[in-house]
């Protein structure tokens, strides 16, 4: 008897069930293609699924400098759907999320515990793939116009004949100053993640033969096992690097489950440990891999161009992970754990490195798209790759609609692509949303209030014992700021304007205006000081730093200002955040205090209701976002447009805390981002007054789109009721159809 086999033809075929591959699906699919999408797992989600349970992690990780940088469109949607059902951070109802937004696309059909095991290739195009479902004994054939490779180990291009690239390049290949004299062979070890839970009363331990005693082993000399935290956050327990993460899987596994089971026989009997209560909860199925083999595309992504933030024609995401390398050779290295090169803000991903070099209708939307080894150090997360494959669903729609392969996409439809990523929420750097048909971008956008370029209001004073910084827009003319400060006796304050690196970056990258000024001792209540600024800058976003002076305070409020950062610097105290450009460890780090310094900038307009129709959907040169002034109920927008017009949907843009680290695994007191509006009604003109046409109620979506039934009128007001938290109204973008 044989196995049934089953042909299906589909507009676009995805190999592969990671997040990166099920936002391609998502994108496709409601871009009107039918979509399968296959995966060799019973969980769709990858490393972030049941099968290794990894925090969704991007550009917000370990940087210094990348504000405002948390990924947006499909992943952020489904970010956002799991902090309203699951703010506990249950695994098991993230992997239910995922599922139900496959389920909720009717044109994607999903494959699960199917594996792709064959390519049928000719001319350098893919007719179909050959896969075989373990459970349904059932073997299917592909055929589509256009293929994805999510498989992560670059599976499918393997299997199609695609030039890929496994190991570490050398120093001279591509100048790149991190990576070794010398090319070998070596990957990024992989991880086999467990947990412990407490269960409130003994349990004993018995270990299995195949256990390994890690007391002979370099581990326990190479590896601290934190003692108020061995039941978690097990990562760098890492093996593997130096093997072939296919083929030599199988050794790899067996190796790293004796040192799984081998550890906790240590944590649990050597009495060194109080884990008396502990009990393992949870053994990854797998190993989570990192790195194998990185498909060749018409670009190959470089430490440089990640450092240096090369600007890139076709532009389709961006990253911003540090250059984040693990210790090859895993527990067994005598070396530090990892190294977090850190970078000086976010860079540019390009369509280019989204595609297969010889196999014309290959796309790529997992960590096998096309980087040198260090370059996929800060590629490779989850997040990240989540955004790419927003794009790179997006573009294998356009593919399959035109009839054309990923290279002419990048040569002839790279507006079109763009305009299909914007209009939905997704930044392509540099790029604004532009729309003919959104008639909000040509309209009349009046407001309630706007709140002003400055936080008057102290709730106390900080030591200016180290230096600290403003980070804010310049605006259209930057000809001072003021500090309310106080001064224990007569005294200077040095102050230092910088420009950051690009427009996504917030660094102290040129120095601009360095200038210093007297500061009279202050009795009692602090007094407000003028910082002039002779330079020519505008429409960029300016570092403002303040030289550390201990005879002098800055006043600060709790009351965090929209898009405006308050940075202090601190020594670094972890070996393993390195400087990019230095190669060292870093002697400084700036972070975010838990409030923001008191400050004026009168010339300034940070809140300008006309940013909701500049086509900037979060921080570029400016906030681009419409405040109202620390109101809520009551407050509204009013859109005015030159003649009645039939009116179908208006989509309004909020504020989702994009500066904010979220974790899909972790606990959170509140099921919705704070700055997201809550509740909202929509009015639209009919003759002398306004009628009601819909109720928004308990929205928690940082895109909201309200149906008005192709009503025909000349004005549309949205009066707003409450937020989720904030203490007044922030609005990205309004756009009306």
């Amino acid at each position: 008897m044989q196995v049934e086999k089953i042909e299906k033809r589909y507009d676009c075929v995805i190999a592969g069930g990671g997040l990166s591959g099920v936002c391609a699906a998502i994108a496709a699919a409601r871009l009107g293609s039918k979509v399968a999408l296959i995966n060799n797992r019973g969980y769709i989600g990858g490393n972030a699924s049941a099968e290794h349970y990894i925090t969704v992690n991007g550009a917000t990780g370990t940087q210094e400098f990348n504000f405002f940088a948390r990924e947006d469109g499909i992943i952020e949607e489904i970010l956002l759907e799991n902090l309203h059902r699951n703010p506990s951070g249950n695994r098991y109802i993230w992997d239910a999320v995922l599922m139900d937004f496959i389920f909720a696309e009717e044109n994607i059909d999903l494959y699960l515990n199917t594996t792709v095991y064959a390519a049928d290739t000719e001319n350098n195009r893919i007719h179909s793939v050959s896969a075989l479902s373990s459970l349904c004994e059932e073997q299917y054939v592909f055929y589509a116009d256009i293929f994805v490779d999510d498989t992560g180990d670059g599976t499918l291009g393997y299997l199609a004949g695609a030039e890929y690239m496994t190991g570490r390049e050398s120093r001279a290949e591509y100048g790149e100053p991190i990576a070794p004299e010398k090319a070998d062979h070596w990957v990024q070890p992989s991880t086999l993640i467990f947990y412990g839970t407490d269960t409130g009363k003994p349990v004993k331990y018995i270990p299995p033969h195949f256990a390994m005693n890690i007391e002979k082993t370099k581990l326990l000399k190479n590896r601290v096992i934190p003692p108020d935290n061995f039941a978690r956050n097990q990562w760098y327990y890492e093996l593997g690097g130096d093997k072939d993460q296919t083929r030599g899987l199988t050794e790899i596994m067996d190796e790293q489950r004796a040192f799984v089971y081998g550890i906790w026989d240590y944590i649990k009997n050597s009495g060194k440990f109080q884990a008396e209560n502990y009990d393992l909860a949870y053994v990854a199925s797998m190993p989570a891999k990192r790195e194998w083999r990185r498909l060749r595309g018409d670009v190959v992504l470089t430490e440089n161009d990640i450092v240096n933030q090369t600007v890139f024609e076709d532009v389709i995401a961006y990253g911003g992970w540090s250059i984040d390398l693990h210790a090859l050779e895993g527990v067994y290295s005598d070396d530090i754990q990892n190294r977090h090169y850190v970078l000086k803000g976010i860079f540019e991903i390009p369509l280019r490195a989204c595609y297969s070099k010889n196999i014309d209708n290959l796309l790529v939307a997992s960590r096998c798209m096309s980087t040198t080894h260090v370059a996929h150090g800060s590629t490779r997360l989850i997040a990240t790759l989540s955004m790419i494959g927003h794009a790179v669903g997006a573009a294998a729609h356009l593919c399959a609609k035109r009839g054309v392969t990923p290279r002419e996409i990048y040569n002839a439809h790279m507006e079109e692509l763009r305009l299909l990523l914007t209009k939905n929420d997704h930044t392509v750097l540099g790029h604004p949303y532009r729309d003919r048909a959104d008639l909000a971008q040509s309209a009349d956008i009046r407001v309630s209030s706007v709140k002003p370029s400055a936080l008057r209001q102290a709730d106390g004073y900080t030591r200016l014992s180290d230096n600290m910084a403003l980070v804010l827009p310049a605006g259209e003319n930057l000809t001072s700021l003021e500090l309310l400060a106080c001064a224990d006796k007569d005294t200077t304050l040095t102050y230092r304007l910088y420009l950051p690196s690009n427009h996504e970056s917030y660094n102290p990258e040129t120095l601009l205006y360095e200038n210093r000024i007297s500061v009279a001792k202050t009795e009692g209540e602090g007094a407000w000081i003028t910082l002039p600024f002779k330079v020519d800058v505008k429409n960029r976003y300016v570092f403002i730093e303040f030289e550390a002076n201990g005879e002098m305070s800055l006043a600060y409020s709790r009351q965090m200002q929209p898009m405006v950062l308050t940075l202090i610097r601190r020594k670094n105290e972890r070996e393993t955040t390195w400087d990019v450009v230095r190669r060292c460890v870093k002697a400084y780090m700036y972070r975010q205090p838990a409030y923001s310094l008191c400050y004026a900038c009168p010339d300034a307009n940070l809140y300008a209701p006309a940013q909701m129709a500049n086509g900037f959907k979060r921080p570029y040169d400016n906030t681009n976002l419409w405040v109202s002034d620390d109101r809520v109920d009551g407050e509204f927008i009013e859109i005015r447009l030159d003649s009645p017009r039939a009116l179908s949907q208006l989509v309004l843009t909020f504020d989702s805390g994009l500066n904010r680290v979220y974790g899909n695994s972790h606990t959170y007191d509140y099921n919705a981002m704070p700055e997201i509006v809550r509740d909202f009604d929509v009015y639209v003109k009919d003759k002398e007054s306004y009628r009601l046409v819909s109720k928004i109620r308990d929205n928690y979506r940082r895109v909201c789109a309200v149906s008005l039934d192709c009503v025909v009128s000349d004005q549309v007001k949205i009066l707003f009721h409450s937020t989720n938290g904030a203490d007044n109204i922030r609005v990205f973008e309004v756009s009306l159809y």
